[in-house]
């Protein structure tokens, strides 16, 4: 099978790799295309998801797949949200990453409930427009324990997000504990992406 990874950042595209061992994944550069920026709105990460995927599928010619995310801590009232980088729209600029994980920290520093969670929409899209998608919850709390510890690729949260299910922060996680964190999102891109 052959998938493209309609995204810009190198460690999204590398964790596909790794979740799609014996498929032939695809990055822009492998294409030598330029990098696609694609304006997010801040209320449906299905929307973005789906735009990416059908803007990235037309410059590729490619099926292709791409996604969005949204961050959620249930005390915060779901803040961030959507618009991550700009706090579900609370600000007109995107922080960058040292920026926005201490700002989580200061807002979540006095409440007990560290409850939260990821959603994610992802879409797969072929060149003539056809596109189907999806979304994903993963569960998860806050855990300070690593705080400041650098990142890892773009995932800024991906420091202090412990997954529940796993007990162990997505900065921590081995490839094979990831996949299966990811294996029912996993097994619908490939039912999708055998059905174009």
């Amino acid at each position: 099978m052959r998938l493209f990874i309609g995204s810009g950042n190198p460690g999204k595209i590398s964790d596909w790799r790794k979740y799609f061992p014996t498929w032939d994944v695809l990055s822009y550069e492998d294409l030598g295309l330029d990098k696609i920026e694609v304006e997010e709105g801040i209320d449906s990460l299905e929307e973005n998801a789906k735009k990416k995927a059908l803007a990235w599928a037309a410059a590729s010619g490619e099926v292709t797949l791409s996604d969005d995310t949204g961050f959620f801590v249930n005390a915060l009232g779901g803040f961030p949200g959507v618009s991550v980088k700009r706090w579900g729209g609370r600000f007109e600029k995107e922080m960058n990453k040292p920026e926005l994980l201490q700002y989580l920290k200061n807002e979540t520093e006095n409440i007990d409930d560290l409850s939260c969670y990821f959603q994610s929409a992802y879409a797969i899209a072929n060149p003539d427009g056809a596109v189907q998608s999806f979304s994903n919850k993963l569960d998860g709390r806050l855990d300070w324990s690593f705080f400041g510890q650098g990142f890892q690729y773009n995932f800024a949260f991906g420091t202090v997000f412990k997954v529940d299910r796993i007990d162990k922060t997505w900065r921590q996680m081995t490839i094979e504990e990831k996949r299966e964190a990811d294996s029912e999102v996993i097994r619908k891109i490939k039912k999708i992406v055998k059905t174009f």
